[in-house]
């Protein structure tokens, strides 16, 4: 998953050093790609332990919240995207299908795996876990 955000980031960085350079119009084209991607960041999808600080309550989300945003999403006809399919589409390697949308969890807690995971699946969704490296044993890499 690393590999992939700095592939990412990489891509970007040389996308806007490419952009901006002085260069014949006939060599490399100046307009970016008109990619509009929604990318939904989760961190929990729990009740959050009763010892959690008032600040840190934002991060979990409830758990028939989630399966009502992903209700949603389906309706409105969405459909996941990795960030593999996203730098391709940035490079002109692949289209992206017409309402795509990038899902991803932080820091691989449990619950992206056990419980939500199994809600994706019944949506159709998938998703893009982001591993704290401390704690690997934890994180698939993706669902």
């Amino acid at each position: 998953m690393r590999k992939n955000f700095w592939r990412l980031i990489g891509v970007m960085v040389a996308f806007v050093v490419i952009v901006t350079l002085p260069t014949p119009a006939n060599v490399i084209s100046a307009t970016p790609p008109k990619i509009r991607v929604p990318i939904l960041m989760y961190h929990a999808v729990s009740n959050p332990p009763k010892d959690t600080p008032a600040n840190w309550v934002e991060n979990w989300l409830d758990p028939a919240m989630f399966r009502c945003q992903l209700k949603w999403l389906q309706k409105n006809k969405f459909t996941s995207i990795s960030p593999d399919d996203l730098i391709d589409a940035i490079l002109g390697k692949k289209q992206l299908p017409q309402n795509p949308i990038l899902l991803t969890f932080d820091d691989g807690y449990a619950d992206a795996w056990y419980s939500v995971v199994p809600t994706l699946k019944e949506f159709g969704f998938t998703i893009q876990v982001i591993c704290r490296g401390h704690k690997p044993k934890l994180c698939p890499t993706s669902a």
